[in-house]
């Protein structure tokens, strides 16, 4: 949130372009920030106050604008995350400019580990998700581009329920979720 508004007053974009969420009937931004590959991003810019005139009424507080990338010359890189909750791996590849052409594809692979089930008193989701973005930069004239960005997400989680007045486990699903974004 910024300057104190709800969080459904903080527009959220990325390359100047905004992200549909998941459950847009309850709140406006859930759509989940670490689908972007760290290594993926130039900068973050925030705009602090009012700017429903130019986005809506979902920019009362603000707009948060992550800048991806783009593909400038040839190079890749790897990252590895470790953590008591989860643990991930992304590989980020850049093809350089051909021509007026430039690609770029990163892949993230996440392992989102079980909790103990004595301490978690909500829910438990774990399992794996796994991300995969290309981007493409055609130049048209010096200050024009057509860009093409494609991204594909894949969640195949677990969640076991508690009872709320035992330690025992009463109830299990499975969330099996895909994004295509173009």
């Amino acid at each position: 949130s910024i300057r104190g508004m709800d969080s459904a007053h903080t527009l959220i974009l990325v390359d100047g372009k905004r992200i549909a969420g998941e459950d847009a009937s309850s709140t406006s931004n859930v759509y989940e920030l670490n689908r972007i590959n760290l290594d993926n991003i130039e900068r973050i810019e925030i705009i602090r106050g009012p700017g429903s005139s130019l986005y809506g009424s979902d920019a009362l507080g603000g707009v948060i604008n992550v800048i991806t990338k783009r593909s400038t010359k040839q190079q890749t890189t790897q990252s590895f995350v470790f953590g008591s909750e989860e643990s991930s791996t992304s590989t980020r590849f850049d093809f350089g400019k051909q021509g007026k052409l430039a690609v770029s594809a990163d892949i993230r692979f996440t392992d989102v580990r079980k909790k103990d089930e004595a301490l978690s008193t909500n829910t438990n989701m774990f399992g794996d998700k796994s991300y995969f973005n290309i981007s493409a930069d055609y130049e048209l004239d010096k200050n024009k581009k057509l860009v093409l960005d494609l991204e594909y997400m894949e969640k195949k989680q677990k969640t076991y329920y508690q009872d709320a007045g035992t330690s025992s486990i009463n109830q299990k699903e499975w969330f099996d979720n895909e994004r295509y974004g173009y």
